[in-house]
This record gives C-alpha cells, sequence and structure tokens, in this order.
C-alpha cells in the first residue's frame, strides 16, 4: 500500500469533492462519490460504493452528500487501504491489458468500449471524465505510464 500524509490527506479529500461542488454549499449529488474516490486513487466495487453511499446519504436519503459527512469517512478508507489505492506498476499492468504491441499507448475508443461494456461498467459520464484527463489530445491516445503516474501520485504525499 502507498504511504500517505495524514497532514494533507484532508486538502486532497476537499480538492476532489469541490469539483464536484456545483452549488458551493459542501455538499455533492451522490452520483459523484465513485468519481471523487476514483479521483482519490481508490478502487471499490459497485457493492462497496452503494454501501458508503447509503452511509453518507442524509437520512432519509435525498441523493445529497455533505462535505461534513464524507471527510471522516474517506479519510479513514484512505488510512486504512480499504478500496486498494493501487501502486503505479500494477496500473501499468491493467493498460497493458490493452497494448498488446506494448507501445505505451491506448487508443481512447477501445478503452471506452471496454469501460463500458465490459466488467464492472462506469457510467458514460465517468468514462469520459475519465478519458478527458487521460488523453493526450496531440495523439487522441493515452500515454499510460504517464497517466499511471499521475494515478499514483494523487496518494503519496
Amino acid at each position: 500500500m502507498i504511504k500517505l500524509d495524514p497532514n494533507n490527506i484532508n486538502d486532497k479529500i476537499f480538492k476532489a469533492f469541490v469539483i464536484f461542488d456545483q452549488e458551493g454549499n459542501k455538499t455533492v449529488n451522490d452520483k459523484d462519490i465513485g468519481t471523487i474516490l476514483r479521483s482519490l486513487g481508490l478502487c471499490p466495487t459497485e457493492t462497496e460504493l452503494t454501501d458508503l453511499i447509503n452511509q453518507l446519504e442524509n437520512n432519509p436519503p435525498n441523493g445529497i452528500v455533505s462535505y461534513e459527512r464524507l471527510l471522516p469517512v474517506v479519510r479513514d478508507i484512505l488510512l486504512s487501504g480499504k478500496f486498494g489505492i493501487l501502486p503505479k506498476e500494477e496500473i501499468i499492468r491493467a493498460f497493458q491489458v490493452f497494448d498488446p504491441k506494448k507501445t505505451g499507448f491506448v487508443d481512447q475508443e477501445v478503452l471506452r468500449e471496454h469501460l463500458l461494456i465490459k466488467g464492472e461498467s462506469f457510467t458514460l459520464e465517468e468514462v469520459n471524465e475519465m478519458l478527458f484527463c487521460a488523453t493526450d489530445p496531440s495523439k487522441n491516445k493515452i500515454d499510460y505510464h504517464e497517466y499511471a503516474a499521475r494515478l499514483a501520485d494523487i496518494t503519496k504525499t
């Protein structure tokens, strides 16, 4: 597991959260929780994500999660390694499945198809956000060594 600096965890969580706080009132839609967690390098299953959202949502559920409720729970998850923060080498190996010639690049359309159709599917919005961040616009491909380094670096400091 990657070591985290406990002093920076709250800042990392806040930076990930605030991107989705459309109203500026320290709340997000529960549908954004998975993307927030993945942006922090976490890899929850859909079942784990559903359980977590149920834990974080207001009572009665209204589709909204507050930063106040999210922070301590996600902080504990990050510190415990519960949803498996992946090291860079493991992320690279996952991308290499889509790069049989070992060029270091994956076509974004190939990855989009697999993320939407195979395995634990993501929403189109989640896939588009991920591809927007991952794709080198000059090549229209994902340099997965560089992207894996960025993903792994999210959780290091």
